[in-house]
């Protein structure tokens, strides 16, 4: 099997608010210029579908909002270093059912779990509603910056 080099996955739901918080990334980064070995995808609201979309690349990045009890629009960064020492309520309870945790896991114990960035951005509200909150929006360009940092050039 050949695996994509590098996929960039947002997850999340836009009818609730801010947790749509990935898939605007994903809508926003279409618009830049990224080195041909990126896969950008929506990953929807994520779950057992992000299975195949993590063991069929090297290197993935992964958007989601989270609530780890930052103002609103703060982002955090962690990697497949941090996994274990992930707190558990940044995996908020939503609609991704499992959760990206579980996923995650799953995938660890497999022994296919990519080499991952994950880049979460604390909400300000996931109350059913289409579009991110001021505080989230506002946040995006330093959030797409950071993203476009760690992409490597080629991989």
């Amino acid at each position: 099997m050949t695996r994509t080099q590098l996929r960039i996955i947002g997850i999340g739901n836009p009818l609730m608010g801010d947790d749509g918080l990935g898939i605007a990334v994903i809508e926003q980064l279409q618009q830049h210029q990224l080195p041909p070995c990126v896969e950008l995808i929506d990953g929807g609201c994520g779950g057992l579908s992000l299975v195949p979309l993590l063991t069929e690349c090297r290197l993935a990045i992964i958007i989601d909002a989270a609530d780890f009890g930052a103002n609103p629009g703060s982002i955090k960064t962690l990697t497949t270093a941090d996994l274990s020492q992930i707190p558990a309520q940044i995996f908020r309870p939503s609609s991704h059912q499992p959760g990206l945790a579980d996923v995650l896991q799953l995938l660890k114990k497999l022994n296919e779990l990519p080499q991952l960035t994950m880049f979460f951005m604390q909400v300000a509200n996931c109350r059913q509603g289409y579009g991110l909150s001021g505080q989230v929006r506002a946040a995006l360009p330093d959030l797409i910056a950071e993203i476009r940092r760690v992409i490597p050039p080629t991989v």
